[in-house]
């Protein structure tokens, strides 16, 4: 019997119903859930954060390799399933995902999931700001793995890459869109990437280089009360700081703002209310 008809009896054994406010789409290709854990790279020494557990078609196979696996699914009547599972170092909660990555922030390390699109773009924006996931393996609808590769506060902070395409038959029941499976780190700090890298210092010298354009983004999104004349004036003096260990007055980083020709409304523009465009247009002539 195949994965999907394993999953199919399961589900009419236990008389579930398929939610479609939950997204709920699940993975029935084990070729496809090889790769996705593979791309992990899990090891005993890893707690995973698996979201959207379902019929464990995942959990299942994550419990063979990960220390302990944390699963999260808002839809109890999956518990029927869950609970034959016999493996010790599988946990599941039922709750609402968002609200578990808070309450349980610092306690596992990976996160890999079949994605609910629901969440996809919440996830993303957690992820930002949380350092102590050191990779995480996702299956997205394609259109957002686009969208968040075009999405310039997303790759200001994470590395994110496309990794490989999973077809609408992969899943049951089928969605309306192919999916593919990505993997996000976060990028390194800019202290981090430049200290004593004196090469990269005199390359980088007046130039216009994705580094820089990275950091002022990062600077820009943490700054979202200001406006884009003060929050850049600040987030360059802190660039000028990093590359050259020497404090840039107020003065001369506006002169470098004039040197963008940015629209004036733009600079008066709380960064909060910027388009997403903006970021792209306010960093773009950066050259320190």
């Amino acid at each position: 019997m195949s994965l999907k008809e394993q999953t199919i009896q399961q589900i009419e054994q236990n008389n579930l119903k398929i939610n479609p406010n939950y997204d709920q789409h699940f993975l029935v290709d084990e070729k496809a859930i090889s790769e996705l854990i593979s791309a992990a790279n899990i090891t005993k020494k890893d707690i995973v954060l698996e979201i959207g557990s379902g019929t464990g078609n995942i959990t299942k196979e994550l419990a063979k390799y990960a220390q302990k696996v944390i699963c999260v699914e808002v839809d109890s009547q999956f518990k029927q399933i869950m609970q034959t599972i016999p493996t010790a170092n599988v946990i599941v909660i039922y709750d609402h995902a968002m609200d578990v990555l808070r309450k349980k922030a610092g306690n596992f390390n990976k996160i890999i999931a079949n994605l609910p699109f629901s969440i996809c773009e919440s996830l993303l924006k957690h992820l930002i700001f949380a350092k102590y996931v050191e990779l995480c393996v996702l299956i997205v609808p394609k259109s957002f793995a686009e969208k968040a590769l075009q999405n310039p506060i997303f790759t200001a902070f994470l590395n994110i890459n496309k990794l490989k395409d999973i077809a609408k038959e992969s899943f049951y029941p089928l969605p309306d869109t192919t999916s593919v499976i990505i993997s996000i780190t976060h990028w390194s700090n800019y202290e981090e990437d430049n200290e004593d890298n004196k090469e990269y210092k005199k390359e980088a010298e007046g130039k216009n280089n994705e580094k820089d354009r990275a950091f002022l983004k990062r600077k820009l999104y943490m700054q979202e009360e200001k406006k884009l004349a003060n929050g850049l004036r600040e987030a360059i003096i802190d660039l000028y700081f990093m590359k050259y260990k020497k404090r840039l007055s107020k003065k001369d980083a506006k002169k470098i703002i004039d040197s963008f020709g940015l629209d004036v409304f733009l600079l008066e523009t709380l960064i909060k209310d910027m388009p997403l465009e903006a970021y792209d247009k306010a960093t773009e002539k950066v050259r320190i």
